[in-house]
């Protein structure tokens, strides 16, 4: 029986292993959620990292634009995500839903010119953890 379960345990780990990471190009967020995520981020951060998210020289990073995907480029989405949901704002850092913090990072993408898809970025980091950043569009 348990000979069993730590097969059937290795096999789902292998399956997962192999599974393919999506691509920030693949539309992995919706218009809608990039919509709302603007709302959000006028309100919690365009303060500190400006009307269009090109933040600042000195403190507040670029949120979109090839800075910020070259920066990020090869890194997963949940990087992002934990970032925003766990550290912002900066002067109430963790104040921000889950639903509220992925809301954002789909409006970071639309605002880098990602395309959208029809599923909108689901606020959980394992789900994240399989959604790579792309500085170019992959071939």
């Amino acid at each position: 029986m348990i000979k069993a379960a730590i097969i059937l345990a290795l096999a789902a780990l292998a399956a997962l292993a192999q599974e393919k990471l999506q691509s920030v190009w693949d539309g992995v967020y919706t218009e809608q959620q990039a919509s709302r995520g603007r709302v959000h981020y006028d309100a919690k951060c365009a303060e500190c990292h400006g009307d269009e998210l090109e933040g600042d020289v000195v403190e507040a990073p670029a949120l979109c634009g090839s800075e910020f995907l070259w920066k990020f480029n090869g890194v997963t989405l949940d990087h992002i995500f934990e970032r925003v949901h766990r550290d912002m704002p900066l002067t109430r850092s963790g104040t921000l839903s889950k639903q509220v913090s992925a809301d954002i990072v789909a409006y970071m993408l639309s605002a880098s010119s990602l395309p959208a898809g029809r599923t909108e970025l689901p606020p959980d980091e394992h789900r994240l953890k399989r959604i790579r950043i792309d500085a170019e569009k992959p071939k």
